[in-house]
């Protein structure tokens, strides 16, 4: 509705909006704060509601100013009264419309967590239920190549040393996907943790497992996050190993462990290699379980690591991801924000 100007001359000016209002305009403005609204007149637009002749409840805003043009004994007022009742109704629907979003997604949220630790709880089930089936084949298989291997020809024991490579296969599946199903189940306990130092102490690790290899590593130092120490750990091991197994090929092969120059709100930590890399057609799937960047053929593993890696970083409120280019190496870049206060 179009605001309609009302001249009004005299000290009865904010009187006869006042007696227009009703009673009920009291009560919606709050009693002194309606009776301080009415005589500052200052321009201060003020919502009243009206009682209009037909019962109808309407609201308003309504503004008043104090003219110069007024008299020795007199005062003259400017007043607008604006009807915003449609305004006011939508606005009241579009907090209603919030609420109710706002109750779906928390149940939505409580739904999906619910499901998630479900699935978490089954899978941890399922893998844990697979281990005594698979000792059993392995045991068995075992047993046929200790007594009867004399007794097959060279195809028998051909399929036999494939039975027993594929239980040992299948037991590093499941020790892996019982891994990832502890990650959501084992409790954070954050303390400042010396990243630098850790990534130090892995390298050393991976280092000693192959003293002739040549690798530079670069890792930098003073980097430090608060976080799970087992957790991180975890995370590192699973990146640095990475960056050493796809360095395997490399004659000058450097692996790095850094920070970002454009981090802002929280360091952005990188793990950097110059090793097979990775075709970034595949990029979606980069952090699913059992996803293998390369073939098992080229390079050994059951494709849980990054899984795991991503599974960490999620659980510290953070982000991951990863870039790549097959010949020229890979990069990884993680958060581990602080935890919000309280």
């Amino acid at each position: 509705m179009v605001p309609r100007p009302l001249r009004h001359r005299g000290r009865g000016a904010a009187r006869r909006h006042d007696d227009r209002a009703g009673p009920r305009a009291r009560d919606s403005a709050g009693g002194a704060e309606y009776e301080a609204a009415r005589d500052r007149l200052d321009g201060t637009a003020h919502v009243f509601t009206i009682r209009r002749p037909d019962g109808e409840i309407r609201w308003t805003r309504t503004s008043v100013l104090r003219s110069p043009d007024g008299t020795a004994t007199g005062a003259a007022y400017f007043g607008v009264v604006q009807d915003i009742t449609e305004e006011h109704q939508a606005k009241l629907a579009l907090e209603r419309l919030n609420a109710e979003l706002e109750r779906r997604i928390a149940e939505r949220t409580a739904e999906l967590r619910v499901a998630n630790d479900e699935l978490d709880s089954f899978s941890y089930s399922v893998a844990h239920d697979l281990n005594a089936p698979l000792r059993s084949i392995n045991g068995f298989a075992a047993l046929l190549e200790q007594e009867f291997a004399g007794r097959l020809d060279d195809e028998g024991r051909d399929f036999l040393a494939r039975i027993r490579s594929a239980t040992v296969r299948m037991a590093a599946l499941i020790e892996d996907l019982l891994r990832l199903a502890r990650l959501s189940r084992v409790s954070l306990a954050r303390e400042r943790v010396d990243l630098s130092q850790v990534a130090r102490e892995i390298a050393v690790e991976l280092q000693a497992t192959q003293p002739d290899r040549a690798v530079e590593w670069r890792i930098e130092e003073g980097l430090a996050a608060n976080a799970d120490p087992g957790l991180v750990r975890s995370l590192l091991q699973n990146l640095l190993t990475n960056a050493w197994k796809y360095t395997r090929d490399q004659p000058r092969p450097v692996i790095s462990f850094g920070v970002s120059t454009l981090a802002r709100s929280a360091p952005e930590f990188t793990v950097r290699d110059n090793g097979a890399g990775f075709d970034m057609a595949g990029a979606p799937r980069l952090f699913s379980p059992f996803h293998r960047l390369h073939s098992e053929r080229e390079f050994e593993g059951t494709g849980i690591g990054l899984a795991i890696v991503q599974r960490i970083v999620f659980r510290h409120g953070g982000q991951v991801r990863g870039e790549g280019s097959p010949g020229a190496g890979a990069t990884f870049h993680f958060t581990l924000p602080e935890p919000a206060p309280g």
